[in-house]
């Protein structure tokens, strides 16, 4: 299955162009001339990645980063621009923006920074998922130290699993 990119800008010309770029590599695009339109629409669209123009007439790119990042489990994004300058970059990307892109857009390096966000948000997820699942495992743990402490035992009316570790085996918290 292929990502999804949501692509926003407020030139049509631009957004079907970088439609028809990403449909060459192979992504699944929605394209949205108008930030607020896309943000509304974004709880109900599976997007994997965000192209966001920074000057856009109904609400700025910057803006609309914020709201997008208060969405929470918010895909990557990449702010793309024509006017760009240095203090601009640097807000977008403290404001988590994943790359920064000047128009016109190189299609290799669009791609490139794509691939990088991805990579980089499945990574990300990938270690939120191991750090939950050591949460949860870490307190079945010290429930099942409490278990033993207490004598409870599946014959001893405990419906859970057999308890064989001892204390001393389980490994501390990190």
């Amino acid at each position: 299955m292929s990502a999804c990119i949501v692509i926003i800008d407020d030139d049509v010309a631009v957004g079907s162009s970088l439609d028809s770029v990403l449909a060459t590599y192979g992504y699944a695009t929605r394209c949205f001339t108008s930030a607020p339109a896309a943000i509304d629409a974004l709880p109900d669209i599976a997007a994997d990645c965000i192209l966001l123009d920074v000057r856009m007439p109904d609400l700025d790119g910057l803006t609309a980063l914020k709201i997008i990042q208060s969405l929470g489990d918010c895909p990557p994004v990449i702010m793309i621009t024509g006017h760009a300058d240095v203090p601009m970059a640097v807000q977008a990307m403290k404001l988590g923006a994943a790359d920064f892109i000047e128009k016109p857009v190189d299609d290799e390096t669009l791609v490139a920074s794509i691939r990088s966000a991805l990579e980089r948000s499945n990574r990300e997820a990938g270690e939120a998922t191991l750090a939950r699942a050591a949460r949860a495992g870490w307190k079945k743990q010290r429930w099942l130290v409490t278990c033993a402490e207490s004598g409870w035992t599946r014959e001893a009316g405990y419906s859970g699993e057999v308890l064989t570790d001892s204390i001393s085996t389980l490994p501390a918290p990190r």
